[in-house]
């Protein structure tokens, strides 16, 4: 029974501190993707841009010049998006994957189309994605410097204990 409680309750500690992709403000799309290259991105940057913008995310671009300061103070409060090309015989495939600044993949979606033109197939297949993209609701992330705490407090308090058991002893 113990052993339930003990993971029940590191289950629950891991669902609430999972991160989701509502929980993000910004969203870089890169300039070109990896796997549609060579003047073969069938719209799917723009598109993709128009999608995430109509679900309150601010989209940035690739050049961090171009960024907002709370975006260049906190990083890690910024999600990549990545679209791969899933290719198929008959299908248009593709996966859709937001990775933060540790390269965690935080969200992954796989949308296909039956359609034989490239252009239009990739598109419903993005479209297929998007669709399972929540709203953003973006919470404060702490950064990874601010999660740093001194040590000074912890040491007073060690060394106050430490005094208090000599002179007990």
């Amino acid at each position: 029974m113990k052993n339930i409680t003990i993971f029940l309750f590191v289950f629950l500690i891991a669902v609430v501190k999972a991160q989701t992709v509502s929980d993000y403000k910004y969203i870089v799309i890169p300039a070109e993707f990896n796997d549609f290259k060579d003047n073969k991105a069938y719209g799917l940057g723009n598109l993709l841009e128009k999608s995430l913008k109509a679900k309150k995310y601010t989209v940035l671009p690739a050049t961090k010049n171009e960024w907002p300061s709370d975006a260049l103070m906190n990083p890690c409060g910024i999600l990549n998006a990545e679209l791969l090309n899933d290719k198929s015989m008959f299908r248009n495939k593709l996966i859709l994957q937001f990775k933060d600044c540790s390269n965690k993949v935080i969200f992954t979606e796989k949308g296909n189309s039956r359609r034989k033109e490239f252009g239009a197939g990739f598109q419903d297949a993005l479209k297929q994605t998007l669709v399972k993209i929540p709203v953003s609701n973006p919470t404060t992330i702490v950064s990874k410097v601010a999660e740093t705490t001194s040590t000074e407090p912890f040491k007073k308090q060690l060394q106050g204990s430490k005094e208090a058991i000599l002179q007990t002893s």
